[in-house]
């Protein structure tokens, strides 16, 4: 057998591999569009008594870990991620800024955890937030390709690139 006789074989191999990495099955045609989907950043912060400036040491709430679900209410497309989705992420150890004041720029500081849901399908979501503060329920609209902001603060949800 010559060495050259194996790249025939090889060839396919990595062809193969980077047919799955791209997203598609070898054998039916190009990769889909994966475009009808979006990113969401939930962040929550509470502010508890007693913490009235940066680098403080947060106290625990409840059980000092946020929990976060994403649930789909009225999807548009059938791309990315279409079911129920949870996280949980411990409470910062220390406080910062969560808010900044629209009129006057004074801060307010707590503490805070953040996550990513990544590939959601487009469409409305219900957001749930637990352990930061009281538990409260969101509803946010992922856009094709979009980033997404959502911040959870003393039971409000507010959404976009916030102070």
């Amino acid at each position: 057998m010559e060495l050259g006789s194996s790249r025939p074989i090889l060839i396919p191999s990595v062809m193969l591999l980077a047919s799955v990495v791209a997203g598609c099955k070898p054998d039916n045609g190009p990769p889909a569009v994966l475009g009808n989907i979006g990113n969401l950043t939930v962040s929550a912060a509470y502010s508890p008594p007693g913490i009235t400036a940066a680098g403080q040491q947060c106290p625990l709430n409840t059980s000092g870990v946020v929990s976060f679900t994403v649930a789909p209410q009225a999807l548009t497309s059938s791309d990315g991620l279409t079911t129920q989705q949870g996280k949980t992420k411990p409470l910062s150890d220390l406080s910062s800024v969560v808010w900044k004041d629209i009129e006057n720029g004074s801060p307010s500081y707590g503490c805070s955890a953040s996550v990513d849901f990544l590939n959601l399908a487009s469409g409305t979501w219900k957001v749930t937030v637990a352990g930061a503060g009281p538990r409260t329920d969101c509803t946010v609209t992922i856009t094709k390709q979009g980033e997404t902001k959502l911040k959870v603060w003393s039971g409000n949800c507010l959404v976009g690139d916030l102070p």
